[in-house]
């Protein structure tokens, strides 16, 4: 599809964050890459539109709803703390498609989200404890890895997805140095308009071969490059990529002032 910048068909019009548009957008793929408004929106369009004449702003809802419930954005994570109600956006589907609207997650219910896009469709139940031994270090508890939800799609679908993300990594700006294939995605959370935005920041790596997924949120973290900042921190350390010392004094990342999405 075309992406002028604004998509028309609903009233009020939706800009895309690119204020001229992102022109030709070839597949599912460069739409993920580029965070193309248009593209997002014109799939909620659709869903409205499906079996009618007339666009249903309830019905793109109805869908919407049903298919963020298969990854289990309808539940909490189930970590064994505190943990608010989740909830999928009840109004304005168009806004909804890209993530405005009503929606209201915690950090740990993405990444379970895009934990489940890593396991290319299985859901799992998370936990902060993997087992409890007591004063003989006999195990009390072990945990066991609980599946809520198995989404049944081709492995093509997952790969487009898989696809979309890394190569929206490998053209970001503060991951370019980062020494493994990562598969991202950015995004800022609108919530006020006399305060700055959210910055957000979800990942999984390696892209191929998952083992570990990350979800970033800096409250009013202005561009969603500095949350981009800390999961490739986390990165780090996590594979071993950079000394622990030139990531606890800063040295391995910065600051950044980029919006990519």
């Amino acid at each position: 599809m075309f992406c002028d910048g604004i998509f028309d068909k609903v009233i009020p019009p939706l800009r895309c964050w690119k204020r001229f548009g992102h022109q030709e957008i070839v597949n599912p793929a460069a739409a993920i890459k580029n965070s193309c408004n248009d593209y997002l929106c014109d799939i909620s369009y659709r869903l409205g539109m499906k079996g009618r004449m007339n666009f249903s702003d309830p019905q793109a809802l109805d869908f919407l709803k049903e298919y963020a419930s298969l990854f289990g954005l309808d539940t909490k994570s189930g970590i064994e703390i505190t943990e608010s109600e989740p909830a999928i956006s009840d109004r304005y589907a168009i806004p909804s498609a890209i993530g405005q609207g009503t929606h209201n997650y915690t950090t740990v219910q993405l990444a379970r989200y895009v934990n489940t896009l890593a396991a290319k469709g299985f859901s799992y139940k998370l936990s902060l404890i993997e087992e409890i031994k007591n004063s003989n270090s006999t195990d009390v508890v072990k945990k066991e890895i609980e599946i809520q939800n198995h989404i049944k799609l081709s492995d093509d679908i997952w790969n487009v997805v898989n696809q979309g993300m890394q190569q929206f990594a490998d053209s970001n700006e503060v991951l370019k140095d980062l020494r493994i294939d990562i598969a991202g995605k950015t995004g800022t959370a609108q919530e006020s308009k006399v305060r700055p935005d959210h910055a957000l920041f979800v990942c999984y790596a390696p892209a191929d071969n998952p083992k570990i997924t990350i979800a970033v949120r800096i409250a009013n973290g202005y561009a969603s490059g500095n949350a981009v900042g800390v999961g490739k921190d986390i990165l780090n350390y996590y594979f071993g990529l950079e000394k622990e010392e030139d990531i606890v004094n800063g040295k391995a990342s910065k600051a950044y002032n980029v919006r990519t999405d």
